[in-house]
Formats: structure tokens, C-alpha cells, sequence
């Protein structure tokens, strides 16, 4: 089956997290919906070259599915109900599962809910995307009424690591910055007021520049340096 180069990612809402993930993937490629967070997710789908959709998950909970870079493996979150017990009223519960693309059913939970975090106990999870290697897994979880966080997961050993508050980020899969991430970060003005600027962070959370103010300034430094 011949190698497909496009990760068709369909979504009803941000399209800036999906349209960086990985571009050199498998010979299968996803078909999910990412939906509005009061409408439920729907199960994962992979579409071969012939246009033939294949089920991965048994549920229809899943959403934000990524494929590893060298496509043998995809993430993806699974909503697995709800709990005011430590968290909010009626907050999700959610994890995040990892499958071979070659063997659908051998997923394995990655990441469970709640989950203890830089003092603050969370469950719900968005975004996943591996590293360039496939070491690690980084995604958001929803800490703050105002912003996300950034955690990463080491896959073999399970650890999770806070890295940086963040509303949305991406991963840069090459170039110059290989590795590190791009993090929209919401900082406090000197008088009054906040910014939410596009930062380049390290993987250990540590800010190394200003990208820029809007996804386009994202996309300028990717044309220019993740070539």
C-alpha cells in the first residue's frame, strides 16, 4: 500500500494544532471530527488510498488522534465520563491512549484521569502530539479558567512533566528548532492588561524567543526555519 504525505484532520474547531503534527505518515491516514466541547466526540476512523474507512476505536468517545512521525503509531484522547469528586461540577474525565496503526485494537492507556499536576489535579485532555523521535507525547490539559498547560509524557516510562501555561501549541517536527514547541503564552502587560504572543519553548519549558504576535508570524518562522 502506497505511502500517503497528507494527515487530513477534518475540524469544527481549531485547525491551528492539527495542521503542523506530522507530514511523512503511514500508508493509512485519519478521518476524525474534532467536535464543539458541548457536542460528544465520535470514534477514530483510518482511510486508506482507496478511500476505505477503518474503524480503530470501539467507542465513539476519541478525538484530537496524531500519528507518531514514523506513522507506526497514533494518540489520541478518550472521554470516559464525568466527575464533580475533586474537580469541578460535572467536569470530564479524560485519557490518553496509544494504538499501532497496524494493529488497531492494541491500544494502551497512556495517561489517566485525574491526574496531579504542578499541585493541581486535572482530567481534561486535549491535543496530543508526539516529539520528532516518538519519544514523547505533549498535551494540554484545561487548569485554568484563562489558560491551558503544556504537560509531556515519556512513553516508556509513563512520566508526566509540567512544561510551560499555554492556550494552544505545536510541535516543530524540523529544521533549526527540531524539538522544541510553539506555545501561545498569555503575559501581563506592565500597566494593565495581558498579551498572548506566540513563544518558542524548549521541551524543558524554558521560554527561547518570541515568534510573534499572530499564526501568521507562526507560519513565517516555520516557512523560514522548520524547512
Amino acid at each position: 500500500m502506497g505511502r500517503l504525505r497528507t494527515l487530513v484532520l477534518f475540524t469544527l474547531a481549531w485547525v491551528f494544532t492539527a495542521s503542523l503534527v506530522n507530514t511523512d505518515l503511514s500508508p493509512l491516514f485519519f478521518l476524525s471530527i474534532q467536535l464543539a466541547k458541548d457536542v460528544p466526540p465520535r470514534d477514530i476512523r483510518l482511510l486508506d488510498k482507496n478511500g476505505h474507512e477503518h474503524r480503530i476505536t470501539l467507542s465513539e468517545n476519541e478525538y484530537d488522534p496524531c500519528l507518531s512521525p514514523d506513522g507506526n503509531h497514533a494518540v489520541f484522547v478518550r472521554k470516559i465520563g464525568t466527575s464533580g469528586q475533586g474537580l469541578a461540577s460535572n467536569e470530564a474525565l479524560t485519557q490518553i491512549w496509544i494504538m499501532e496503526t497496524t494493529a488497531p485494537m492494541s491500544s494502551q492507556l497512556l495517561v489517566d484521569s485525574p491526574l496531579e499536576i504542578n499541585g493541581r489535579t486535572v482530567s481534561v485532555f486535549s491535543s496530543p502530539q508526539f516529539s520528532p523521535e516518538g519519544e514523547k507525547v505533549y498535551f494540554l490539559v484545561d487548569s485554568a479558567s484563562v489558560t491551558n498547560t503544556i504537560v509531556s509524557l515519556d512513553i516508556a516510562t509513563k512520566e508526566t512533566r509540567f512544561i510551560t501555561s499555554a492556550h494552544q501549541f505545536r510541535v516543530v517536527m524540523s529544521g533549526k528548532y527540531k524539538g522544541d514547541l510553539i506555545a501561545q503564552v498569555r503575559k501581563a502587560k506592565l500597566a494593565t492588561g495581558y498579551y498572548e504572543w506566540f513563544w518558542l519553548v524548549s521541551p524543558r519549558g524554558d521560554e527561547i524567543d518570541v515568534v510573534g504576535q499572530d499564526e501568521g508570524d507562526v507560519d513565517d518562522f516555520l516557512e523560514m526555519y522548520a524547512q
